[in-house]
């Protein structure tokens, strides 16, 4: 395992966040990052810089060509196969070794429409659970990675409107695209 994370960045001890990660390189922390995509998956959207690539389905074969002793990041596209080779070298000895969280394409940021289309469907995400007590929630805009949003409905002037917009819907944006920075809302009051 990595040292403690930063719990504002939702990392956890199997996980760490693009935003984090970001953070640590910059910082010049010493980390290792193994690619388990194939070949043709790093040609379409990239490596990540000084990856190991070894694909998933090659990792037991060639584990010995890792170091036990490092502190390991495992990344693939979006994340699942990611959790897998951490799993598996962890079983192997790896004291240190967690998944980049969304993979490759957490750490790579949206822009334009594909971010307008991923708010959009993380907020689908949030919308049953602010149905369920008679409001919506629309999407304003999104400016410098930060979401504008506005409750509808019954959420209009709730005491629980200002949980609803910090803990539920910012925390799942911020959790599924990391690099989103927050969210405003004519609803919230100043921190």
């Amino acid at each position: 395992m990595l040292p403690p994370f930063d719990e504002e960045d939702d990392d956890s001890e199997d996980e760490i966040t693009a935003r984090s990660l970001r953070t640590r390189i910059s910082e010049g922390a010493k980390v290792l990052l193994l690619d388990v995509r194939e070949a043709d998956e790093r040609d379409r959207s990239g490596v990540l810089p000084h990856a190991h690539q070894i694909p998933l389905g090659e990792l037991e074969r060639r584990q010995a060509e890792l170091d036990p002793a490092g502190v390991w990041i495992t990344y693939c596209h979006s994340g699942k196969r990611s959790h897998e080779a951490m799993l598996f070298l962890r079983q192997r000895g790896f004291g240190r070794v967690v998944s980049l969280r969304g993979g490759i394409v957490a750490w790579t940021p949206l822009t334009g429409d594909a971010l307008v289309a991923r708010v959009r469907e993380v907020l689908e995400e949030v919308r049953p659970m602010v149905q369920s007590d008679g409001g919506d929630i629309e999407l304003l805009d999104i400016i410098d990675d930060v979401v504008g949003v506005r409750l509808t409905g019954n959420c209009i002037g709730c005491p629980s409107s200002q949980a609803t917009l910090r803990q539920g819907i910012e925390r799942k944006l911020k959790l599924r695209i990391p690099q989103i920075k927050g969210i405003s809302s004519p609803q919230l009051t100043p921190s």
